[in-house]
Parts: C-alpha cells; structure tokens; sequence
C-alpha cells in the first residue's frame, strides 16, 4: 500500500513539475528576437502579409519579430530550412499557404521532409477566396447557365489554369457536377490572366484583385467557399449552388516546427490572435484584398488537414502524380 502511494504519489509530482516548467517556459518566452521566414521574394503577397503583422506581434511580444526571405526551389528551401534545421523552440516560424502545404506532398517526390507533419500550424492569418471567372464574350451570364450549356454540348467546356492552385478546385467542381470539362495549361499567371478574360478559355479561377481589374470583362460565376463577397454581391457562393466540399483559394498561416512545446505555441497562438485585432493589422490586410481568420491551433489544425484530403482526392481524379 505504501508502496503504491509512493508510485502514486511520485507520477504526480512529474506532472506537477512538468506543468509548472511548462508554465514556466510560456511565461519566460520569448526571450530574444524571433524570425518570420518567408517562401518568397520580397514584395509579393506572401511576403506583404507578414510584415503586415509583424510590428504589432513584436510589441505584444516585446522581442523584434525580423522577417527573413528564402525563396527557392519551390518553397522548399524555406520549408525545409524551418521543418529540419531550425530548433523547435518557437524562434523560428514559417509563414506558408495552406494551400502550397496541402499540395507540396502531391506534388514533390523523395522530400526531406513531411510538409503535413513536420510543419504543424499554430494559426491561420488571413485568407482570401478564389472567384470562378469567365469572359463577358461567352454564351452565359451565370453559373447556372453555363452549367447548362456544358451539359447540353458534352465535351465542349473546357478551363484555364497556371497552377494546381487554380487547377485542383476546378477538378472537385466538375468531378461534382458531372461535367467531363477539357484542361487548358497555362506556363504563367499573366498569360492565364488574359485567356479567362479574353475568352480563350471558358473559365478560370482567379483572386478578387483581378474580377476589380477587369470588371467590365468578367463575370464572377461564383466564389468558391461558403459566403459572397461584399465587393460581388450578386456572385453567390459555390455553398450556395451545393458544392460546400470544393475547397480552393489562398490561406496564410504561421507554422512551427514538430515538437516545439505546447506552452511556446500556445503564447504565439494568443498574441498573434491579439495582433490580428489592432486596428492598423486589419486595416493592412485590408488593403490586399484579405480576410483575417485567426481562432485556435486545433482550428487552423483542422483546417489543413482537411485541405490536405480535398486536394488529394482531386489529384487522384486529375492523375497528378510527386516528380
């Protein structure tokens, strides 16, 4: 019986010590500057949202918060950078897209690392949905129509798109309407751009930046997710039409390495819940056309992981295969 209070007695004590360093190293942190590390060069979106949150995470944090750029061999210099050779003590945080970690895995083969489990999110920033676009020249002035005449002439629609980014969602779309629709590649977003508006092919995913652009050429079919957009209050959502599973659009998150303690993630995950609500975080993010997102670890968890199944599944249907 002794014996069994000690045993007892003694698990207790380690996790008493175990939540008390825990709290201990939550409270103590962060004691240096951390360093935001960027996929990209600077100046583009991937690069503007961070430093958009950056100033503001750095006064709640009290330590610099230094945005690095790594650009490179599609991401993967950066996302290996913080995945392999950076220490899992929160120090160091990736800023990604959901979407490029979702896909990174079908796409690249023999990686280094696991991009789904070696670079786990601690939450999401902003996101801003794709708009499913055609050409003002086409013979159909909504999503209904054109679905219509995609039936009614088998074969004949056909889609645009530079990445598997702007591809996938159209695969999940048709897979789900039943539609046998034809692939246009596109080598850039420029070229890609101009056939949707142009009409040199029927349809095309594209951000809302570009809709504004070209108002006069486009017509938003649809936003893909599950709300309008007050900029295109007459487009309704792929939800609405009954195809909430088509996922698509670009999500940033900040990720740390596997095994950085839950303390650590934690502080991050609150204080960068905190930046996203300052005023001049949102009036930034604003201003590039995203919506601030935020929420829980388990949240932004959730949220790639389902996107991760989405984007596989439509792989399969569209015969993507790592290289």
């Amino acid at each position: 019986m002794i014996a069994t209070f000690r045993t007892v007695f003694g698990i207790a004590f380690t996790l008493a010590c175990a939540l008390a360093a825990g709290q201990a190293v939550a409270q103590q942190f962060p004691t240096k500057p951390i360093r935001i590390i960027v996929p990209s060069s600077p100046g583009v979106s991937t690069d503007l949202v961070p430093r958009s949150v950056s100033p503001t995470l750095a006064k709640i944090l009290a330590q610099p918060v230094v945005i690095e750029n790594k650009p490179g061999a599609g991401m993967a210099l950066a996302f290996e950078y913080v995945a392999k050779q950076s220490a899992a003590d929160g120090y160091t945080i990736l800023l990604a897209s959901v979407s490029d970690l979702s896909l990174y895995p079908l796409l690249v083969k023999d990686t280094r690392f696991d991009a789904l489990k070696d670079l786990p999110p601690f939450i999401d920033i902003c996101d801003a949905p794709l708009i499913l676009n055609s050409s003002n020249t086409l013979p159909w002035k909504n999503f209904q129509e054109m679905a219509s005449w995609a039936r009614a002439n088998p074969g004949k629609l056909n889609f645009g798109a530079s990445t598997p980014t702007t591809r996938l969602p159209m695969v999940m779309l048709f897979n789900e309407l039943g539609i046998n629709a034809v692939y246009i590649p596109y080598s850039g977003g420029g070229p890609y751009i101009q056939g949707v508006v142009s009409g040199e092919v029927h349809l095309g995913l594209t951000l809302e930046g570009t809709v504004t652009q070209y108002k006069d050429k486009l017509i938003p079919l649809a936003v893909v997710g599950n709300k309008r957009r007050p900029t295109l209050p007459t487009s309704p959502s792929l939800a609405e039409l009954g195809h909430a599973k088509v996922v698509g659009g670009i999500t940033f998150s900040f990720n740390v390495p596997s095994g950085t303690p839950k303390s650590v993630v934690d502080r991050l995950n609150a204080a960068t819940n905190q930046a996203l609500q300052a005023n001049e975080v949102k009036e930034l993010l604003a201003k590039l056309n995203y919506d601030i997102v935020g929420g829980t670890v388990e949240f932004s968890s959730k949220r790639l992981n389902d996107s991760a199944r989405a984007y596989a599944d439509a792989a399969k249907v569209a015969g993507i295969r790592p290289d």
